[in-house]
């Protein structure tokens, strides 16, 4: 967790350096914010280090030491930013520009005795932290690797299931508890091999974790092809995919029948009987395990120590905050804290940050990035775009087994375990404190006065609002913000110089009043924003001089049919702009033509890479203008975006095209007009209730690896399946094209 902390006050310091709004007073000592954050850069570097130098080190006196840098850090912090915000306030009072210029200097005198002693403690710190990497202290005696085990009492026998007779047969057995303490006394003697003291050999590493360790043994315990064996188990793909390529087996979760026939088991044994009124409530206690079998195996044991009374069972089995919840994830965290221990450094804060969001909360991907982001979780890489990135350490805590994605929701969540194990390990290392007052049982309100909070950086308040705010304008620290309010956003909200994630969603979905609602035109001041949700707003004309530099992502930006002459009269001057969404609504609902004049898609910035058009209306043969934007890989045209009878595709058009979505289209024919496959790079193809939609070709690129039609015209649907039997035939057998065909008709 030091990295994470250490990460979040080198975005600060970064986004003070390179400011567009913020200068810094030159008879201030400007330069020690240069030998400050050149030394946190280089603590980091240090901090990186832990990860390729774990499988040696005293992990006991590193994270003492890696406890008192989060410490320093943190006190630092908060001086840092509490200096910053007062500043910032007391300027912004005195602001009486119309619209206001929001432009601050900051004197840096006040602090300069505090930034000394930082850079000072962080040298003396950093250079104990890599003397114990590089010169691990000695371990204690009994310092043993972490146990997959619960110790449940009683004796100490086990049984591998099918193999225990086999086991009886083993002539010599050997356990050691701890690979650590049997690898580390052979590595120096690279001559001595395990073959030659064992004719034949079986090895069972137990929750392996290391991937050169791994390398290690097999070093040691070489395949000879006389019947010997290495049968690890591992929680990390990694080590699985390196160990075993194809023979590896992923043990999956269990369903409702297999979690109450093993709940049933350890509870009652084969001779004890269980009635039908504790039967129902132990099918729903096993439910609430969530199919893991190590949650139920545990509560089977707390629930074996009880009293097999009903009332006691239906009270666990109706609230899932019951104690045997508790105690049973609280026995667990011991099992389960390897799997974050062991996460690579940059993981830890953006893993624990899961568990801020509810119990079995589905996070959207790119919710995670976005509040990640902002909090300076995550390290920016100079060849991958920040959203592909950000993305990658999804993926990472997936391949580690510590989260699940939900395909079909394109969400991440915690098994109810590992959010527990979260909320413990965060408070611990004053990252956050997670407050449930249902769970914490609060008598009474907790005041949370916004004027108390000026160092917050995160502000997620999606329950609806009736009046803005006006206090968070003051939380010039914020740099993600979210609100649910059908009002007009006040000028004063582009006070928060520092924002960079500006999502304002609306509770009333159907909009009857027939007036364009604009956002205030002092948004344009809000140099640091890089993500705009706003759903039924639209952008107002700038000031001269007044841009939005650093956007990226424009999303629910909604017109009237119209306004569609000017829809792109501002976007236009977005020149950074990735993502836009737009949606054009018709207030006349009986009409479904719109006859309005057409906003030229020429206008459309050339740096987009996702584009998605609602109810525009425009012809077929437009689509060869958005084929000129060359970055463009994600299209998704719904509810008419284009009309007409026929979509021509030509040469040379969308190569880069890898999403490509259409929804209520009234398109009846699809034709390439191209002697090679057409859309080369498409990799995902959805349409959706295209119900005249007839003919499609078959010239699809190579690189196509799913197809999705929903409620489609039939013969859309067969030429689905045509173009699977196709593939398989005729494609170059490099990948695996997939059809998905649904249909409620």
């Amino acid at each position: 967790m030091a990295y994470g902390a250490v990460g979040c006050l080198e975005l600060t310091t970064e986004r003070l350096l390179k400011s567009s709004h913020i200068s810094i007073v030159q008879n201030s000592s400007p330069q020690i914010i240069n030998l400050l954050y050149d030394e946190i850069l280089s603590l980091k570097e240090a901090l990186r280090e832990f990860n390729t130098r774990r499988s040696t080190i005293n992990m006991k006196m590193v994270k003492t030491l890696e406890a008192q840098i989060i410490d320093v850090v943190y006190e630092f912090e908060d001086v840092f930013d509490s200096h910053l915000a007062n500043q910032l306030y007391s300027q912004s009072e005195e602001e009486t520009g119309d619209p206001p210029l929001m432009l601050f200097s900051v004197d840096l005198q006040e602090i300069k005795q505090d930034v000394d002693s930082f850079v000072e403690r962080m040298n003396k710190m950093k250079k104990a932290y890599i003397h114990e990497l590089c010169n691990p202290s000695p371990e204690e005696d009994d310092c043993v690797g972490p146990s997959s085990r619960i110790d449940f009492g009683g004796n100490d026998d086990y049984n591998m299931v099918g193999l225990s007779d086999i086991f009886t047969e083993i002539k010599d057995l050997s356990r050691w508890s701890g690979w650590r303490a049997l690898v580390r006394p052979l590595l120096p003697r690279n001559s001595f091999k395990i073959h030659s003291l064992f004719l034949r050999y079986l090895i069972v590493p137990d929750d392996l974790w290391d991937v050169e360790l791994y390398f290690d043994l097999t070093e040691f315990f070489p395949d000879d092809n006389n019947g010997s064996r290495v049968l690890l188990t591992t929680r990390t793909e990694e080590v699985g995919y390196c160990a075993s390529m194809w023979r590896d087996y992923n043990l999956r979760f269990l369903d409702k029948k297999e979690s109450w026939e093993l709940l049933r088991h350890k509870v009652f044994g084969e001779e004890e009987p269980c009635s039908y009124e504790l039967e129902k409530a132990g099918k729903k206690i096993a439910e609430n395990c969530e199919g893991l079998p190590l949650t139920i195996i545990t509560i089977a044991n707390i629930l074996s120590k009880a009293d097999k009374t009903i009332e006691y069972w239906n009270e666990v089995a109706d609230d899932k905050r019951n104690s045997v919840y508790k105690d049973a994830y609280e026995q667990m965290s011991k099992v389960l804290y390897p799997s974050y221990d062991y996460l690579e450094q940059h993981l830890k804060a953006f893993f624990l940050y899961l568990g801020a969001f509810p119990k079995n909360y589905s996070v959207y991907g790119y919710q995670m990035v976005n509040l990640c982001g902002a909090e300076g979780f995550l390290n920016p890489d100079p060849i991958a775009t920040f959203e592909n990135n950000s993305y990658g350490y999804l993926n990472e805590l997936c391949f580690k087994n510590v989260i699940m994605s939900a395909k079909e929701e394109r969400g991440f969540h915690l098994h109810s375990s590992f959010w527990y194990l979260c909320n413990k390990e965060a408070p611990k290392n004053n990252f956050y404190y997670a407050l449930n007052f249902c769970a914490d049982a609060l008598q009474e309100e907790v005041p949370l006065p916004l004027e108390h909070l000026r160092l917050l950086r995160v502000l997620e308040a999606r329950i609806r609002l009736y009046e803005f705010p006006l206090d968070v304008v003051q939380l010039f620290q914020l740099r993600y913000l979210v609100l649910t309010y059908d009002g007009d956003l006040p000028p004063s909200i582009s006070k928060l110089s520092n924002l960079q994630q500006l999502i304002v969603g609306r509770y009333c979905i159907v909009n009857y009043v027939d007036n364009v609602v604009y956002l205030p035109i002092e948004i344009w001041n809000m140099k640091e924003l890089e993500y705009l949700q706003c759903v039924e707003r639209d952008l107002p004309h700038p000031c001269e001089g007044s841009l939005l530099p650093k956007l990226l992502q424009l999303i629910g930006v909604e017109f009237k049919s119209y306004y569609l002459l000017r829809v792109f009269d501002h976007i236009s001057n977005l020149h950074q702009l990735q993502t836009l969404q737009c949606d054009i609504v018709n207030p006349i609902w009986k009409t479904k033509v719109v006859t309005a004049p057409l906003a030229p898609l020429s206008d459309l910035p050339s740096s987009l890479t996702k584009l998605i058009l609602k109810g525009s209306g425009y012809p077929w043969e437009e689509m060869r203008k958005i084929s000129s934007l060359t970055k463009l890989k994600y299209l998704t045209l719904s509810l008419y975006a284009f009309r007409g009878p026929k979509w021509k595709v030509h040469d040379c058009e969308f190569q880069s095209f890898e999403f490509l979505h259409i929804e209520d289209a009234d398109r009846v024919q699809w034709k390439f007009v191209s002697t090679n496959l057409c859309l080369p790079a498409i990799k995902y193809f959805r349409i959706v209730h295209c119900y005249k939609l007839k003919d499609i070709p078959l010239k699809f690129g190579t690189s196509l690896l799913n197809i999705r039609v929903v409620n489609c015209n039939p013969m859309a649907m067969n030429w689905a399946t045509k173009l699977k039997e196709w593939d398989d035939n005729y494609g170059d057998g490099k990948r695996s094209l997939t059809v998905d065909i649904r249909s409620s008709l």
